[in-house]
């Protein structure tokens, strides 16, 4: 029976343990969480969807103990804690895989700590930015395969531009196959913003990417409005736009005389991608989120831009980015 760890059970901890509650295989499963009423959210979704032909067994704890032979571990905590978490799972047990949460880690020197122990213990790793595994992104990649640039516009409001552009620079970097992305110029807001979460916060603004085959990203989150999610993505030849609030997507193309063509843009629920992850993990021993290392390149570029604007705007200095 093969083993899962997930560590952190709260809003998306609780969420990829409904998808490791629909994997086909029998499992053990563990969740770690200091938090009672975390571990009780969890508890309840998991018994939501445990189907009947199912026999996981399963545990609840608020400390983590020694674990043999762990198959995977999904570490969903806060960006700030990850790293002590990732560590103390080291002398508790091995794991073969582990897929860490978005923002990844605070700090620059955690990336390359992390990595080097990952590589000397032979563990692999992925971080959970799974715009790139959507069947409709897949769709839309599909239909770039002879295209050398794009342009990709990411507006809207109130998104969080400092906690999720990193999606969107993943998206980017899957869509044009390269991490060779440079931050060319941005407008960010003077107001710093709380997050939800305490001691996190949010910036707003602009950011312009640009890659080394001169494609180009710009984000935009417009803090005082409430205008959805739109993506454009567009070519010489395709225009592509996506309005994530009504999950549907006009694709236009040059051959068909630039006609409107009217598509579903499904969002997958994050349990239903990790039941997909998980199974393909346990079978092919491969994922389809982005590699630890190729991601921690991407990270990189955003802790350094995200680091010297919070520290603009603070009244203290820090080594560490706030977001989560």
């Amino acid at each position: 029976m093969r083993k899962v760890l997930i560590v952190g059970a709260g809003e998306i901890g609780s969420r990829h343990l409904q998808g490791i509650a629909g994997v086909k295989e029998n499992l053990s499963i563990s969740v770690i969480d200091p938090s009672i009423d975390s571990l009780n959210l969890s508890k309840k979704r998991f018994f939501e969807v445990q189907k009947k032909d199912n026999q996981h067994v399963i545990s609840f704890s608020q400390n983590l103990s020694r674990m043999e032979n762990l198959d995977l571990v999904v570490i969903a905590t806060s960006s700030n804690v990850r790293k002590k978490v990732f560590l103390d799972l080291l002398d508790y047990g091995m794991p073969k895989y582990i897929i860490f949460e978005k923002f990844a880690f605070q700090k620059h020197k955690d990336f390359y700590e992390v990595s080097s122990l990952l590589k000397k213990n032979k563990i692999r790793a992925w971080v959970n930015c799974p715009n790139r595994t959507f069947p409709s992104y897949k769709n839309i990649k599909n239909k770039l395969t002879n295209t050398k640039e794009i342009f990709m516009c990411v507006a809207g409001g109130n998104w969080g531009l400092a906690s999720n552009s990193i999606h969107y620079l993943d998206l980017f970097s899957y869509l044009i196959d390269s991490s060779n992305i440079k931050i060319v110029s941005s407008e960010i807001d003077d107001t710093l913003y709380k997050s939800k979460r305490k001691g996190f916060y949010e910036l707003g603004g602009e950011i312009l990417f640009k890659s080394e085959c001169n494609s180009t990203l710009f984000l935009r989150d417009i803090k005082s409005s409430k205008r959805s999610v739109n993506i454009t993505i567009s070519t010489e030849e395709l225009n592509v736009n996506i309005d994530e609030s009504s999950s549907s997507c006009t694709i236009q193309t040059a051959d068909n005389l630039w006609k409107h063509e009217i598509n579903d843009f499904s969002i997958p629920f994050q349990s239903t991608l990790t039941t997909e992850l998980a199974d393909h993990l346990f079978n092919t021993g491969e994922c389809a989120l982005i590699d630890f290392n190729d991601s921690s390149d991407l990270h990189s570029i955003l802790i350094k831009f995200f680091l010297d604007k919070f520290n603009k705007r603070l009244e203290e200095k820090i080594d560490y980015c706030p977001i989560t």
